[in-house]
């Protein structure tokens, strides 16, 4: 029990009561949090009040249950002494997991000479657990080591949780699994854990599954598959903008291998203007390139006048000889202007 002043302001919930020789007032916080510890509070003003006693209970109405087992007794009542003269006593109050939401308190007795009944909505909330589980990447090749970690917060001040972890397992595609770790120790609150893929895995999306120390179950994904880079990079420029009266304009298009060195094959470049029904136009030019293009496109190929064509969309795809691979770039292009 901790004696001290209850600050008026913070009393979220006063039960109170004037009396000829004095007064008195009892507070708690209308939320308690289950699994923690909650304060009822009780003030006295009179110097010459006598000792008291007060019985706290909190009840609950489940509907959910048969009509005779709907009253619910969550906490039941306690007795708490009053000690005589002015004081202010704070009593701690251990607050159990409830099903039910919203409560009465019952408080009942003698404060500062005078007789005490009231009753009051109360609410309890729940805590849950939040784990968090990471991996250090979300694509991985055959044979690569797979890293992960997995971290709990707990209770209403969501702390590092230290419990063990039941199971920890890894998933595949069709469901099979490639790894598991039973009671995991989490003494340190952050679990590290890795395993190496296969040299011909299954390719697809992985499953990493937690169950938790309340028996929850958190998973992330990650995926398998044999990726390579791409040999060679395309670069659509197009002009830094477009004048409504322009008979023509430039595109830029450049193909290099990441050696540096340029790319030979072929250049598909199309623009369209936006447009819907009779308006709308598709402009493709095929020419070769090798390295760096400059495609010229007429203006009136677009009708960019009688149309009222108010921005382009471009795409360049760049086909290199001799392996049919194909890279595909789509900026954004400028619109045309009015002088």
């Amino acid at each position: 029990m901790a004696s001290y002043h209850c600050p008026r302001l913070l009393c979220v919930l006063a039960l109170t009561a004037a009396l000829t020789h004095g007064g008195y007032v009892v507070t708690t916080p209308k939320q308690w949090v289950a699994g923690t510890t909650a304060q009822l509070c009780v003030v006295v003003d009179d110097p010459s009040a006598p000792a008291g006693k007060l019985t706290v209970a909190v009840t609950a109405y489940d509907y959910q249950q048969l009509p005779e087992k709907r009253n619910i007794n969550i906490i039941p009542q306690t007795t708490l002494d009053i000690p005589a003269g002015r004081t202010g006593s704070c009593y701690d109050v251990s607050v159990p997991s409830s099903s039910v939401y919203t409560h009465s308190l019952h408080v009942a007795g003698v404060v500062g000479g005078a007789k005490l009944t009231r009753t009051v909505s109360l609410t309890l909330k729940s805590t849950s657990d939040i784990t968090f589980v990471q991996t250090d990447k979300y694509l991985y090749e055959p044979s690569q080591n797979v890293k992960f970690r997995i971290l709990t917060l707990t209770g209403p001040y969501l702390s590092v949780s230290t419990d063990p972890y039941p199971e920890v397992w890894v998933q595949t595609p069709a469901g099979t699994r490639v790894a598991q770790w039973k009671n995991v120790d989490n003494t340190a609150g952050l679990v590290h854990l890795d395993f190496d893929l296969a040299d011909e895995p299954e390719k697809g999306l992985y499953t990493l599954f937690v169950k938790t120390p309340r028996g929850q179950q958190q998973s992330v994904t990650f995926k398998v598959e044999k990726f390579v880079l791409p040999r060679y990079e395309v670069v659509l420029k197009p002009p830094a903008y477009i004048l409504g009266t322009d008979e023509a304009f430039t595109f830029t298009v450049c193909a290099n291998y990441t050696f540096g060195q340029p790319v030979k094959g072929n250049l598909s470049l199309t623009l369209d203007t936006n447009h819907r029904r009779k308006c709308k136009v598709d402009v493709t030019n095929n020419v070769t390139i090798s390295g760096c293009k400059e495609v010229e496109v007429q203006a009136s190929e677009l009708r960019i006048i009688d149309c009222d064509v108010y921005s382009l969309k471009a795409s360049a795809i760049v086909t290199e000889e001799g392996t049919g691979v194909e890279i595909k770039r789509t900026p954004q292009s400028p619109s045309p202007e009015t002088p």
